[in-house]
């Protein structure tokens, strides 16, 4: 019987108006290197392991030892899997495996999750109170699992409460805002519209809260902290309805003209506003009602109290207080 020789030898036919020899049979060597100038997917869906421990499209090694014989000059960028470790692994540096360090993400100001904190540590640095708010997954839709980090790196609290009632953001015994400065958190979806918030929360202080009805959030509650802020001249005042603290100080330098926004039904903010030399002019929305006269300035060296309460989501549902110093 003759001989069969599978080695990795091809067959070609020429076509001579071309000038171009094709191959058209044969096997492929394993000894030789090959490179991938084309994209290539999986004929049928498959899991993430499954893309990771495949023979193409990342450097595939049993263990850090023969990763090491093959890559022994490794440039940063460079991606591999290790088997027996069941790790991804890149070179920044140094070989690291994904998920040994942390990306950070800082806010100075309430704010509500959006897919790009999915992973990532939120550094809260504020000096006033601030509110991570979490959102319904119709609005942001985090796969179930998600983790996001919270740090508390200012000296303002911090609170993670649900956007609206249809999210349930569970902690022990009720327990959202952070311990203090340097605190740690993190929350983790575990259902639709369901999370768990963890970590180091202020349990010494389980006071009771007066929370929004149709919004779940807090609106009021003893221990303010208080909101210091310079005003400039001709720079409006915001009164935000949605986050930070019930209670508000305000040092006017210069004419100033009020807004809102975020309007929330049963939200109330308490403004202090304190003016130095000479008389301030103050301008306020023409949909705002005022229990009693509205005022058109503060005199010089007095101090004013503004209350302001929404009925609804809009400023023509804002009523307003206003007491000055005599």
């Amino acid at each position: 019987m003759a001989t069969i020789d599978n080695t990795g030898n091809l067959a070609y036919i020429y076509d001579e108006d071309s000038d171009t020899w094709y191959a058209m049979a044969g096997t492929a060597n394993a000894t030789l290197p090959y490179v991938w100038s084309a994209s290539h997917t999986f004929e049928n869906s498959v899991s993430f392991e499954s893309v990771l421990t495949s023979q193409a499209g990342i450097n595939n090694f049993a263990t850090v030892a023969a990763r090491d014989t093959v890559i022994s000059s490794p440039s940063n960028g460079v991606v591999c899997f290790i088997q027996n470790l069941n790790q991804l692994q890149y070179y920044s540096n140094g070989w690291r495996f994904v998920g040994d360090d942390v990306k950070l993400s800082t806010k100075s100001a309430t704010h509500t999750l959006e897919l790009a904190d999915g992973g990532k540590t939120i550094l809260v640095n504020s000096n006033i109170g601030t509110i991570i708010y979490v959102p319904t997954n119709t609005t942001v839709p985090f796969p179930v699992g998600q983790v996001v980090k919270i740090v508390q790196i200012g000296s303002g609290s911090v609170n993670v409460i649900a956007e609206s009632g249809s999210v349930s953001v569970r902690s022990r015994d009720s327990i959202n805002r952070l311990a203090g400065r340097y605190s740690e958190s993190k929350i983790v979806k575990i259902a639709e519209n369901e999370w768990v918030l963890s970590g180091d929360l202020n349990f010494s202080e389980n006071i009771d809260v007066t929370f929004d009805p149709d919004f779940d959030q807090i609106v009021s509650a003893p221990n303010y902290d208080i909101d210091v802020t310079n005003e400039s001249s001709g720079t409006s005042i915001v009164v935000n309805f949605a986050g930070g603290t019930g209670l508000v100080r305000k040092t006017v330098i210069g004419n100033s003209t009020f807004s809102g926004q975020n309007y929330r039904p049963g939200s109330i903010k308490t403004v202090l506003l304190i003016n130095g030399t000479g008389t301030k002019t103050l301008t306020f929305p023409t949909d705002w009602t005022f229990l009693g006269q509205k005022p058109v300035s503060i005199d010089g060296d007095r101090v004013g109290v503004l209350s302001v309460t929404s009925f609804g989501d809009s400023a023509s549902e804002v009523v307003a207080s206003w007491i000055v110093e005599v």
